[in-house]
């Protein structure tokens, strides 16, 4: 039986180490290689860079990128939960505690591609790793986001819709479709290439994905991950998987599996004439990456070892091609993460040939120039299905071989560069469609599109909604002003009901003024501070010179009495009142080194100044001239955001990231003498963001891996706040007070806007029956009539059977004579209400079953003769 996605047993772990074949990785000792912690990866990072120029295009940036995802998780001891996401998803599933009035979440968007305004081509919505085309209709293309989803086409790519909002979390690592049964598709779930999101193994489709089955056991899934999957062409009960634990093969359509090569592996392709010939490349940041190849279908494996190389090698990319099933390529990465070489067999792998090894082809470089690269977060190849010397391989950029590998031309470039078309950077993955024969691009700017060899590439990522925020910020002097910072995709701007790209790179905090809307504040990560005056036409670098870098979002707030002066966060907290043009430091030696990752001004009170690192926060009531820790009777995990009241400065709010049980919300109404564990209600995901609701009775929502959830003083526990939601990580939320609007910044599904919760009317209990006199053995039904939406409802039914109820519309029986009085009790989050109709059914005893019969003193009779009749009833 087949069953909503939401009610399987299915498994959650967080791709890991492996993803990172970096230099760095090499300073791991071999024996914790196979499983390193966090901290363990931090401080070989650490340790290799220590002595060398940042060089951020080099995997300086995804490293951190996913440092910052993982470190407020693992903190303090480095573990993670692998199976907290889904143990808590079923347990919001089954609760009641959601608020009456429905949040609605509505999308904002972006829908489409935000609307360049850079001087140099840069467009992009975000991030994907696969595509996956329907066997024999050319419309239907299915592709996956690292955080957004599964997003389906049916007309070739002009519209798209997504297929997963309901999956536990929205990471895609490939989608493979059943070549005999297009119906039945499997896709792989996490993040492949960037562990920045959840996994759960393998899921399966038999209906085009109406519904979802998990088909890869914890055994094989927990702490590992998946890149690839092949399906048999021929038998396709047979399927493979390529994951950092081995190849695994299922011969029953994935009801079970069996390891049959250790190893960790990336990619895998059949024989395009023989399904039985696999080929399949591992991964290894020793340098140690090799080819393997499979004759039986994968049940066996051989490594191929004549002319390729045997060290030096950190991941590989293969290509096979129609146009000649013997030719099999691999793009080689070394363990820089640059180009070492691009081999090519014409004999199915018996041998190997080096056909190039310069230019340097997956680098930034428009000339291929520069050394090193990210291969291990980006590497893609394919070669043209009809002529098996035109290849494509992408790195940062897409290079184009006319002779099978030997020379190469750039193709396409991140930002246009040396005559090239634009195609947004950092490919992940190259398919050729079985069809049509054009050349699609997976990229961190969406999916693009060639049909003329990459002369001309087209955006298709238009209707994708899967950009990742990390902050947003709202105009206060109008409803439809909003800024965000994204990953991979800049910072964009919505207004006259169109997204517009202002700032290039990763986007991060950012701030508009309060009082000029023109004025905005964007930062790139590490606390690159950057202020526009016109709107987002042009801006100018900002950032304190002496702070040196922040935090991966390093945390800057505008002063609630002058939007001219602000404050940053970097190892000390810094303040302008010129609006950037000058920076002072206002406190010394706060932190002992430590980075600042949250920061707030009292909006009451511009003295009032908290700043918080991870585990530690600081409070001054003097603008900055003395400051004061007030960390004591907090938890022992990361701080991710601080709320402080409208009204009273020293009331604020904790949010708090990680694993660690009932500790994701602490309140204080002292200013941080003393703290309340405001956390009940919210399940043990991380709790990333928290917005405290003006004027109210001290209501907040807090934004989470799991969404938004919602408490006041008026509440023992927070609610779920999440109709209309995708199940997706919430990274900042805003309120809009002229429109009544909270908004969530989510890390995959763009701009999310529901109206703020509004604590209801206590019900006016009333009810009617359908009959109120019936004989004894009949059955009533009773209907609530209350008003103010109740969502509870106890019942009361003397000499009645049931003789209580908590249906909203129950049916009684009564079985005994009587007369007898119905209460009803009608409950919501504003309160109760109880009515008592006495003596209101009545039960009469039903009236004796009747036989009429008679009898006649005779029948037949002369004319004028008497019959005498007897009523024998």
């Amino acid at each position: 039986m087949k069953l909503p996605l939401f009610y399987l047993f299915i498994i959650i772990f967080l791709f890991t180490s492996e993803l990172f074949a970096q230099p760095w990785m090499s300073l791991i000792p071999k024996e914790k290689a196979d499983n390193p912690g966090f901290y363990e990866q931090q401080k070989a990072f650490n340790e290799y860079w220590k002595d060398k120029e940042v060089t951020r295009s080099k995997g300086w940036k995804q490293f951190k990128r996913w440092e910052a995802f993982m470190e407020p998780r693992v903190f303090p001891d480095g573990n993670f939960d692998n199976t907290a996401l889904f143990r808590e998803f079923n347990k919001l599933n089954t609760r009641t505690t959601k608020g009456i009035n429905s949040s609605n979440w509505e999308q904002l968007g972006p829908v489409d591609v935000p609307i360049n305004q850079l001087s140099y081509p840069s467009k992009g919505i975000g991030r994907l790793n696969c595509v996956a085309f329907h066997p024999s209709n050319s419309n239907i293309i299915w592709v996956g986001a690292p955080a957004g989803g599964i997003w389906v086409s049916n007309d070739g790519g002009s519209s798209w819709s997504t297929q997963s909002d309901l999956f536990t979390n929205l990471g895609i690592s490939d989608i493979e479709f059943n070549p005999l049964d297009p119906d039945v598709i499997y896709v792989a779930t996490g993040d492949g290439d960037g562990s920045n999101t959840y996994s759960y193994g393998i899921l399966k489709t038999e209906d085009a994905g109406a519904s979802w089955d998990a088909v890869f056991p914890l055994s094989i899934a927990s702490g590992n991950t998946i890149r690839r999957i092949l399906v048999n062409t021929s038998d396709p009960d047979i399927v493979l998987a390529a994951t950092s634990a081995g190849i695994y093969v299922s011969v029953n359509a994935g009801i079970t599996w069996y390891n049959k090569q250790s190893g960790n592996f990336k990619d895998m392709e059949f024989n395009p004439n023989s399904p039985n010939v696999v080929y399949a490349s591992s991964y290894d940041y020793y340098g140690d990456a090799g080819v393997y190849k499979s004759t039986d279908g994968g049940l066996s494996w051989t490594q191929l070892t004549n002319g390729l190389p045997l060290s030096g090698v950190g991941r590989i990319e293969l290509a096979v091609t129609e146009a000649n099933s013997s030719m099999v390529y691999a793009l080689c990465a070394n363990t820089d993460n640059g180009f070492y070489g691009l081999y090519r067999s014409y004999n199915s792998g018996g041998s190997w040939s080096l056909a190039s090894s310069s230019p340097n082809i997956l680098g930034h470089a428009e000339d291929g120039s520069e050394a090193g690269g990210q291969a291990y977060y980006d590497l893609a190849l394919e070669v043209s299905s009809t002529n098996e010397n035109i290849l494509y391989s992408g790195g940062v950029n897409i290079w184009k071989s006319t002779n099978a590998g030997s020379s190469w031309s750039l193709n396409a470039h991140w930002y246009g560069g040396g005559g090239a078309e634009f195609v947004h950077a950092d490919q992940h993955f190259f398919a050729i469609h079985p069809i049509s024969g054009d050349l699609y691009s997976c990229n961190d700017g969406g999916l693009h599109i060639t049909s003329d060899g990459g002369n001309n590439w087209i955006d298709l990522s238009d209707g994708m909604e899967i950009t990742q925020f990390y902050r947003i910020a709202c105009a206060e002097t109008s409803s439809s002003i909003i800024m965000g910072g994204t990953q991979d995709n800049g910072s964009i701007k919505y207004t006259g009901g169109n997204w517009y790209k202002i700032l290039g790179g990763d986007g991060m905090e950012c701030m508009i003024d309060y009082n000029n809307s023109n004025v905005l504040y964007g930062t790139f990560y590490y606390g690159s501070i950057q202020r526009s005056s016109n709107g987002g036409n042009s801006f100018d670098d900002i950032t304190p010179y002496d702070a040196g870098d922040g935090a991966w979002v390093t945390p800057f707030v505008m002063d609630p009495e002058n939007s001219n002066t602000i404050y940053g966060g970097f190892k000390e907290v810094y303040k302008t009142t010129n609006g950037g043009s000058s920076w002072n430091a206002i406190s010394s030696n706060l932190t002992n080194g430590e980075l600042l990752h949250s920061l707030a001004v009292a909006p009451s009170s511009s003295s009032v100044i908290y700043a918080a690192t991870y585990d530690k926060i600081w409070k001054t009531s003097d603008g900055g001239l003395n400051w004061s820790e007030i960390s004591d009777g907090l938890p022992s995990v990361s701080i991710s955001y601080i709320a402080v009241d409208d009204n009273d400065p020293q009331k604020l709010w904790l949010s708090f990231s990680g694993y660690l049980s009932n500790r994701k919300l602490y309140y204080s109404e002292d200013g941080g003498v003393n703290w309340i564990n405001w956390s009940n209600g919210i399940p043990n995901i991380p709790a990333n963001c928290v917005v405290h609701e003006y004027g109210s009775n001290d209501a907040v929502y807090v934004g989470t891996d799991l969404g938004v959830f919602y408490r006041s003083a008026d509440m023992s526990e927070f609610m779920d706040y999440n109709e209309g939601l995708p199940n997706v990580i919430v990274n900042d939320l805003e309120i809009h007070y002229g429109s009544g609007k909270l908004r969530a910044g989510t890390f995959g599904r763009g701009l999310w806007q529901c109206d703020l919760y509004v604590i209801p009317q206590a019900p006016e209990a009333d009810f009617q029956a359908n009959l109120t006199q019936i004989y004894e053995g009949d059955n009533v039904e009773f209907t609530d009539q209350s008003t103010n939406s109740p969502t509870e409802w106890q019942w009361s039914f003397s000499g009645g059977t049931p003789n209580s109820s908590t249906d909203q519309n129950p049916n009684v029986t009564y079985s005994s004579p009587g007369i007898y009085p119905v209460s009803l009790t009608a409950s919501n989050d504003g309160g109760s209400s109880t009515i008592t109709k006495e003596d209101y059914i009545e039960v009469l005893i039903n009236p004796q079953q009747l036989n009429a019969d008679f009898e006649a003193n005779t029948t037949t009779i002369q004319e004028g003769e008497t019959v005498k009749f007897t009523d024998l009833s």
